[in-house]
């Protein structure tokens, strides 16, 4: 079962709610994003996952999106984008 990592998007700031640490090189996490209603008019959305100066970004539909495989890394910085 994939672990969730929850991030509040509100007056266009994100928060992360979840306080718990990522294990690298595991594809087993998930993030579910609440968005306020400034957010309702877009289905698409894409998050970007950055780390160690790349990143990979993830188009998803709705409000959860899959983690990409991290290396190597002692921070993961999540935005998202429509």
């Amino acid at each position: 079962m994939a672990k969730t990592i929850l991030i509040q998007v509100q007056n266009k700031i994100a928060t992360c709610l979840t306080e718990e640490p990522l294990v690298c090189d595991n594809s087993d996490y998930v993030v579910n994003f609440q968005f306020d209603s400034e957010w309702s008019e877009h289905s698409l959305k894409t998050a970007r996952f950055r780390t160690n100066g790349t990143y990979v970004d993830v188009v998803f539909d709705g409000t959860e999106c899959p983690v990409p495989p991290v290396s190597d890394a002692k921070i993961l910085w999540v935005g998202v984008y429509a």
